[in-house]
């Protein structure tokens, strides 16, 4: 298992099949999430024909006790996914808002849940963990391929979500964003697409195994 876990990795980053989808709503001071993590099956069959191994999809689950660590109580459902061309995990999490009046408000932004939206003044901002544990020198390997693979942001734009027209990113305890030495040229702008009702930021799932400290995404 091991040998083809190593393929799946090399075919991740030659062919960019790992997508990351989250949704977020608002309804009075209650937020709604999901968060969803889907691989393309053909990454499997292509590393299943390199090292002889087969894949039994009914036999793998991405639903772990780190999931249920990271959201606590405030997670609903955590359920795997398993279609004709994608295997994943989908988390759902519904939660009341929170901002530094609330008495357990964690001071350090990593001890916030992470994907969920703190309200800090006017705006909201979501601490995203970091992805990989390795060194940016590390994972300087071939992960800029993995450029082509993308983590959207869906935001209903309801209540105080209503305004909401673009995004911003800020690095923690002043650590610096690392994107440049995957020649990610980031226009933000270009990054934002305004259906109406909802709006849709992208970012290269790259942005979230080269910061190892994580970062901040604060909408505005």
């Amino acid at each position: 298992m091991k040998k083809i876990l190593l393929i799946i990795f090399s075919c991740l980053v030659l062919t960019g099949c790992l997508d990351i989808v989250q949704y977020i709503s608002i309804d009075g001071n209650q937020i709604h999430m999901s968060l969803r993590y889907a691989i393309q099956k053909m990454v499997f069959e292509m590393a299943s024909s390199f090292s002889e191994e087969t894949v039994d999809y009914d036999e793998m689950s991405l639903v772990g006790e780190d999931v249920k660590e990271m959201f606590g109580d405030t997670l609903v459902e955590a359920r795997d996914i398993n279609t004709a061309t994608e295997i994943g995990v989908e988390m759902i999490v519904n939660t009341q808002l929170n901002s530094p009046s609330d008495s357990w408000y964690p001071e350090d932004v990593k001890n916030r849940i992470p994907f969920l939206p703190y309200k800090i003044g006017d705006h909201y901002e979501i601490f995203i963990d970091s992805l990989s544990e390795e060194s940016n020198e590390d994972l300087s390997i071939g992960l800029g391929l993995l450029a082509s693979s993308k983590y959207r942001i869906m935001v209903n734009k309801t209540d105080d979500f209503k305004d909401i027209s673009g995004f911003e990113i800020l690095p923690i305890d002043g650590a610096e964003l690392s994107f440049e030495e995957y020649d990610l040229d980031l226009g933000f702008e270009d990054m934002v697409y305004d259906y109406g009702s909802i709006i849709v930021f992208e970012l290269p799932v790259i942005f979230l195994f080269a910061n190892p400290e994580g970062f901040i995404i604060r909408l505005i």
